[in-house]
């Protein structure tokens, strides 16, 4: 019995003889294991390398981010700070970097074991952000509180198309003004129905051409004036006169219709003589109306005393507003040898002023448009003496849109 005893601890000795190992810790170079390898409390001289499925390092940092490196040991990153994050960078190994923000843009805020991203300002839908300036991609709709439009013409205004882009109306002229034209239409450029566009004074005889949009005219018609009295010579203790020419009539009228195309004729002014009669003024015309032209003045006969009249002044008529017939002449006298003697002023109308009297040798012209000539007198043994020109008529025209 004693002799099997012995074999058998003979037989668990021989494994530990073999390997040249000591029990109970052996140290073995290599180990192969068919099977499953369980040990209750591992120890390795070296640490166990990637390949045999450990991690080939000894030590890690606490807190530590750990990375493979192929068959070679794990690498660790880190620990890492407040706010870092592992970022992968390609064909490298990862590092540890906190997010960076953008200056006005976006501010990054890091804590222990946290990152905070937040802007300048608020951009909610009940925020009120405010910005220095705006730039967009495309012109910001009507419907966002935009004009829809990327660029408008200087000084146009602009007009309403509900939720469209605004249209625009392009500038208007100088004293022009935008008016409605109702509620389905655009307002245009234009002036105010009875707005003064023109004014046009006719010297010469023509055919009246309205400027452009005229509607209504206003129209002044002045005949022309009579000349004042030529007085006759006279001889020794002998005295003469002549009276002053009379004015040509005067129309003011408004018209609205059938005024484009009238024939305009201006009266000329009557024509003094030497010892006669002044001559008398021309009719003036715009279409159917016509002012009467003024009578020139009479001359009385050469004796010791003197007095003479004028004929009346030139008529009018048809006129809408006024019709103002013309005014006779002053008288022309000369009294019983005295140094009392006067020509016949001149009569004066609407547009235009009378010719004085005089004593010289021809009377004072009128002025303006449709005035009579001054008359003259002639004194003791004087030759005959030549009255004052009227003066001519005229047509104003104001025109209105």
């Amino acid at each position: 019995m004693l002799k099997k005893i012995k074999l058998a601890v003979v037989a668990l000795l021989l494994p530990l003889l073999a390997f040249g190992q000591s029990y109970p810790s052996p140290t073995f170079n290599n180990v192969t294991v068919q099977g499953t390898l369980t040990a209750a409390n591992q120890s390795f001289t070296n640490p166990l390398p990637v390949a045999s499925g450990g991690t080939g390092a000894a030590t890690f940092s606490a807190n530590a981010i750990l990375y493979g490196n192929g068959t070679g040991a794990i690498q660790a990153l880190g620990p890492l700070t407040n706010g870092q994050l592992v970022i992968g960078s390609t064909g490298a190994a990862p590092v540890a970097a906190t997010l960076t923000g953008t200056a006005n843009q976006v501010v990054v805020t890091n804590g222990a074991g946290s990152i905070t991203l937040s802007l300048p300002q608020s951009i909610a839908t009940a925020s009120s952000p405010t910005f220095a300036g705006l730039t967009l991609s495309s012109p910001l709709t009507v419907a966002n509180g935009g004009t829809g439009r990327a660029t408008l013409a200087n000084h146009a205004a602009l007009i309403g198309a509900g939720t469209s882009a605004v249209t625009q109306i392009a500038p208007c002229a100088a004293g022009q003004a935008l008016i409605g034209a109702g509620a389905s239409s655009d307002p245009a450029c234009g002036l105010p129905t009875g707005t003064l566009i023109g004014i046009r004074v006719f010297t010469s005889s023509t055919t009246y051409t309205p400027t452009a949009g005229t509607n209504s005219v206003i129209v002044a018609v002045q005949g022309g004036g009579g000349a004042g009295g030529g007085s006759v010579a006279t001889g020794a203790g002998q005295f003469a006169a002549g009276a002053g020419g009379a004015s040509g009539g005067y129309i003011l009228t408004r018209l609205t219709s059938g005024f484009s195309g009238s024939t305009i004729t201006i009266g000329s002014g009557g024509v003094g003589a030497s010892g006669a009669a002044g001559g008398n003024g021309g009719n003036t015309v715009f279409g159917t109306l016509t002012a009467n032209g003024g009578s020139g003045g009479a001359v009385s006969a050469a004796g010791t005393s003197a007095a003479i009249g004028s004929p009346s002044g030139g008529g009018a008529s048809g006129g809408s507003i006024v019709n103002v017939p013309g005014n006779p002449g002053g008288y022309g006298f000369a009294v019983n040898g005295t140094s009392v003697a006067f020509g016949g002023t001149g009569a004066n109308s609407p547009l235009g002023s009378g010719g004085i009297n005089s004593v010289a040798s021809t009377g004072g012209a009128a002025g303006g448009y449709g005035g009579g000539g001054g008359g003259v007198v002639s004194g003791a043994s004087t030759a005959a003496q030549i009255g004052g020109a009227g003066s001519q008529g005229v047509v104003i025209v104001w025109e209105y849109n």
